[in-house]
């Protein structure tokens, strides 16, 4: 059965009833319906093979819809098979919202959201997939004085966004971290490059801080946490035989104006008008 919407947590919430489900800043979240304007019943994602799969309600106001990250055009008829995907019609225009599982993209179609075969679809040469950011909503600075602010991370960039309009996010380059380790829920970036910084994220959880990290440690080696893989360029191969090049040296004539005797086995003795 398609899914209603994806959405995010953007605060955690703890259960007040058994039908209700806790939900970390940041978790992806499954809804599977949403008649009632306040409640959703929803699923999140699992991140790990080893987590449970666990639903339950949890307050909208609590959540945001993901926006797509990518249009893409279906290029062969699909069905259903399992729970969670969606159906595809062949040249159907669908907005891709997640992009990293190998071989599945979550996307909405006309039938809903939920999973469809990436070898289904085509994304326009045009317009390549967008680099996916992964947001946290973090406290940077010492717990009395801390901020709020969001952590976006991908593959290129880290983004420290303190979300006020007069103050532009601060980028670095994912390249330029030289540290990245949590203590209990605190999580510190090291950055060198042009902007050389220290930061200390303070998390909601250990658990957070970790899942923030492997993300962050993640885009350091080009690997899918939320972002499509960096392009590695293949090396070249040498030519089978490289080309002998051949100096050419410069003679220039002289005409002697002395006699000269020389003193040493470098030296040339010579004679006036030599």
């Amino acid at each position: 059965m398609p899914l209603v919407e994806v959405r995010r947590a953007i605060y955690a919430y703890t259960p007040a009833d058994g039908d209700e489900l806790a939900m970390r800043e940041g978790d992806v979240l499954y809804i599977l319906n949403n008649d009632d304007a306040d409640w959703l019943q929803a699923k999140r994602k699992v991140l790990n093979i080893d987590d449970p799969e666990e639903q339950g309600l949890v307050p909208a106001n609590h959540t945001e819809l993901i926006k797509p990250i990518t249009r893409a055009k279906g290029l062969y008829d699909y069905e259903p098979t399992l729970a969670e995907e969606t159906t595809l019609n062949v040249d159907e225009e669908v907005d891709i919202v997640e992009d990293d599982d190998p071989d599945w993209y979550m996307a909405k179609t006309k039938g809903g959201y939920g999973f469809v075969p990436k070898a289904y679809v085509e994304i326009p040469a045009s317009e390549p997939p967008a680099a996916t950011i992964s947001h946290f909503n973090v406290m940077l600075g010492k717990k009395k004085k801390a901020q709020k602010i969001t952590l976006g991370v991908s593959n290129p960039t880290l983004i420290v966004d303190s979300n006020e309009d007069t103050v532009p996010p601060k980028r670095f380059a994912i390249g330029d971290i030289s540290k990245c380790v949590v203590k209990k829920s605190v999580l510190t970036v090291e950055i060198g490059g042009y902007q050389p910084t220290t930061f200390d994220f303070n998390c909601t959880s250990n658990g957070e801080a970790e899942r923030i990290s492997d993300s962050i440690n993640a885009a350091r080696r080009g690997m899918f946490i939320g972002d499509r893989p960096l392009d590695v360029p293949q090396a070249k191969e040498a030519p089978a035989s490289m080309p002998v090049q051949t100096m050419t040296i410069a003679q220039e004539h002289a005409r002697v104006l002395y006699d000269f005797a020389s003193d040493d086995s470098e030296e040339l003795t010579v004679a006036e008008g030599d």
